[in-house]
């Protein structure tokens, strides 16, 4: 997975300068279940920024949480070569899991942040009880993404979803020239993706500029030059604001410095485009390790790693890109008042059935 990420974090608009500024972040969290459908939820955020609470995961920052920031010093990272690395932890006790979903709800919608739900089911079955909790970690894609359909055949997203989730294991099974036509597909999707949103607020904008050199009609007869003006013969500096620099090219190609006044007019519209691409750029290397401990022996899980009645699942933001990442594990444990109750049933029979034989025999 990660060789097509970088490739793409390359091609594309995200900008190294954040990445040096950022870098890519480990979020660890920590889910206790507990047999009354309680919890405890943990989590550990690693990054060589303080600056992890706008993009990406969302983080607690309320007072009903117990949180934790410090900096402390680690080996030089290889990627921003930094020495000293921010850790923040929350940690927060809740009666239930629909409890901790609500809190996580909060950010539900919000194009910067990856949208988190719990759920916890219970089933009993006599002398057992079973409980299946899941958590989903949404699909983050902050543009509003062109259908995959139109790039990709049924059997070719297949081919997709395992390249994106475990590279090592396609390269296992697919031949290096079909996961060199998928990578291409993709990187072509990505960028159609991102270019279609902002297409459509340039021409939005030109509409409202009522600019006689800037017709909506004129810009859209030029589209697939402007794109491979922005994506295929350009590229992007990481000191200059990424709207600006496109927009630096659609002047160049529609021959009018007027469409800049666009961007001066909706500015609030391109500054939420800005921090569509900042977001983008700075989860797209955030790694997750997700941790889940429940009463009970576990039956069935699609955890990665289980250890006793502890299962892990470790992914990175790739894996979201274009769907969601589901995970759940199911549970065990034995209902004692139910053995009890069945134990003393069986014994009261047993009397029973001891005293009636008695009885016959004496009468005999």
């Amino acid at each position: 997975m990660i060789n097509i990420l970088k490739k793409i974090f390359v091609t594309v608009i995200l900008m190294i300068l954040f990445v040096i500024l950022n870098g890519c972040e480990e979020t660890t969290t920590t889910t206790e279940i507990f047999p009354d459908g309680s919890c405890k939820r943990t989590v550990i955020v690693k990054s060589n920024s303080d600056e992890i609470f706008k993009y990406g995961f969302p983080l607690p920052a309320d007072p009903s949480w117990t949180i934790g920031e410090k900096w402390e010093k680690e080996e030089g990272n290889q990627v921003t070569g930094s020495s000293k690395q921010f850790i923040y932890t929350a940690e927060k006790f809740f009666p239930g899991v629909p409890d901790l979903n609500a809190e996580y709800k909060q950010t539900t919608g919000d194009p910067l942040k990856i949208n988190v739900e719990m759920n916890l089911e219970k089933r009993f079955a006599w002398f057992f009880s079973y409980i299946t909790y899941s958590e989903t970690y949404r699909k983050f894609f902050p543009f509003e993404p062109v259908p995959l359909e139109d790039y990709f055949s049924p059997g070719e997203l297949e081919v997709l979803k395992l390249y994106l989730t475990d590279d090592e294991k396609s390269k296992e099974i697919y031949p290096q020239e079909t996961l060199d036509k998928i990578e291409k597909k993709f990187e072509a999707w990505y960028n159609r993706s991102i270019f279609e949103e902002f297409h459509r607020v340039v021409l939005e904008g030109a509409k409202h500029l009522k600019d006689s050199q800037l017709k909506p009609e004129h810009i859209e007869s030029r589209k697939e030059e402007l794109y491979n003006a922005v994506f295929v013969d350009y590229t992007f500096h990481d000191d200059l604001p990424i709207c600006r620099q496109m927009l630096t090219k659609y002047e160049e190609v529609l021959k009018s410095p007027d469409v800049h006044k666009i961007r001066e007019q909706d500015e609030d519209v391109f500054s939420q485009l800005e921090d569509k691409f900042h977001a983008l750029d700075n989860v797209l290397l955030d790694e997750f390790t997700n941790i889940v401990t429940v009463p009970g022996l576990i039956t069935d899980t699609n955890a990665g790693a289980v250890t006793g009645n502890r299962v892990t699942w470790e992914f990175g933001a790739g894996d979201l890109l274009i769907g969601d990442y589901k995970m759940w594990v199911t549970s065990r444990t034995v209902n004692w008042w139910m053995v009890g109750i069945a134990g003393t049933v069986v014994l009261l029979a047993a009397i029973l059935l001891t005293v009636g034989a008695v009885a016959r025999g004496r009468r005999k």
